[in-house]
This record gives C-alpha cells, structure tokens and sequence, in this order.
C-alpha cells in the first residue's frame, strides 16, 4: 500500500486535542469573545520548531511593483523543489 504521507503530519497529541474539545460547549456555541479566548488558550502551549534556513527576496509584480517574499527550507536543505 503506498503511503500518503498523513504520518509526516500527525503530531501524536492531536487525540488528546480531540478529546479535549469533543463535548460541549463547542466552539460556534460560543460569544465571538468567548471563542477567541478558548482558541488562544488552545494554542497557548509550547511547540517543537525545527531549525530553518531563511532567505528573503523581492519578486517583480504586484500593485506596488514589487512583493517580497520568504523563502523558508529546513536548515541545511540543498536544491530546489522541483
């Protein structure tokens, strides 16, 4: 069977995300308020970020004539893409 890759993805503790969140109140019960803060409280927790090479550019385009952009890669990663 091939893989689809959902493993590169899943974070082990998305069930206990799930489980916390699976009984009332759900989130469109909420006031607009009370909403944002059960969402910050949710994404308050620390998280792994792994390292990066960063380069930014300016592309030509754009209503202003030119748009930068950030091009992010894992540290050390070499080549392109494609």
């Amino acid at each position: 069977m091939p893989s689809s890759g959902f493993s590169r993805y899943w974070n082990p503790r998305q069930p206990l995300f799930a489980a916390a969140t699976a009984d009332p109140p759900y989130l469109f019960d909420l006031s607009p308020a009370k909403g944002r803060k059960a969402v910050d409280e949710a994404q308050s927790g620390e998280i792994a970020k792994p390292a990066i090479d960063e380069e930014w550019i300016t592309v030509s385009g754009g209503p202003t004539g030119s748009v930068r952009a950030r091009i992010v890669k894992p540290a050390g990663a070499e080549g392109t893409s494609r």
